[in-house]
């Protein structure tokens, strides 16, 4: 059932880093792709956007495949980072969207921002979690 007992945690980063460099591949594809390569033809951005999906699919299983090779303690510590990103994405973006709404803050909000501060609170608490640990 757990496809990750077969390779050790250095291969499945190899995977994890295979994978993530293809998703993020097709994701400059489906983004530039329209304007630069294809003069906008509807078809072929769903193809690239369809590809780019199955790709994050693979990131995801890749993901799962890694955590479930790490020993219990380097999982809570993961566990722990993703609740965190979790948290301050959802607290912190609804909060600048309530910023946005009320007209206090004069932007356009960009998904841009969730996903870096989700990034750099997963990266930093897994920093501190892993110095906790060690």
């Amino acid at each position: 059932m757990n496809d990750s007992k077969n390779f050790t945690p250095r291969e499945n980063v190899k995977m994890l880093a295979v994978s993530t460099t293809i998703w993020l591949i097709t994701m400059a594809v489906a983004a530039f792709g329209p304007t630069l390569l294809w003069d906008n033809q509807t078809s072929i951005t769903l193809l690239a956007i369809a590809l780019n999906l199955i790709a994050g699919l693979f990131v995801i299983k890749s993901n799962l495949q890694y955590w479930n090779s790490l020993d219990e303690m380097i999982q809570r510590v993961h566990l722990n980072a993703m609740g965190i990103a979790l948290g301050l994405g959802i607290v912190g973006g609804l909060s600048f969207s309530l910023l946005e709404t009320s007209d206090i803050l004069q932007s356009e909000s960009d998904l841009s921002f969730m996903v870096i501060l989700m990034s750099l609170s997963y990266l930093i608490s897994i920093m501190v979690g892993m110095k906790r640990l060690r």
